[in-house]
């Protein structure tokens, strides 16, 4: 395995891989960092889609913005966008986005996490798509 990966939040895995990858990872269930507990699973339900609808439309925005900024600089996984069920990207306000730099088994990924220049590289591809996310925020 070889790329960096962007994953945002989706209550549906984009591969099995993803759904492996957000099981292990969230430990409590919970929205946002609270745990849901004195509800039905119902009111549950609404509160969580109601929290999540825009941040997910948000971080679909931001997570493209990475991958136009990044194309010609960062090398990506084949599979450059994934969606999964994280506990880490519930935040109820502000556009989430996990972003896998690459693979630490794969010499080519490590070589370039561990140089000077592929830091820089990765910096300067998300300042840029950071500008260019709030510049868009700003006009709306």
């Amino acid at each position: 395995m070889q790329g960096a990966s962007i994953y945002t939040l989706s209550d549906k895995a984009s591969s099995e891989a993803a759904a492996r990858f957000a099981a292990r990872e969230n430990a409590a269930d919970g929205v946002n960092g609270a745990v849901l507990t004195g509800q039905s699973a119902q009111v549950n339900d609404i509160l969580v889609e109601l929290s999540q609808r825009k941040v997910q439309e948000n971080s679909a925005e931001f997570a493209g913005l990475i991958t136009r900024e990044g194309r010609g600089t960062i090398r990506f996984h084949p599979q450059e966008r994934r969606s999964a069920e994280l506990a880490v990207l519930r935040a109820p306000d502000v556009p989430a986005v996990l972003y896998e730099a690459g693979f630490i088994t794969n010499p080519q990924d490590v070589a370039r996490l561990t140089s000077t220049e592929g830091r820089q590289e990765f910096a300067d591809v998300m300042a840029r798509a950071i500008r260019i996310y709030f510049a868009r925020q700003t006009r709306n």
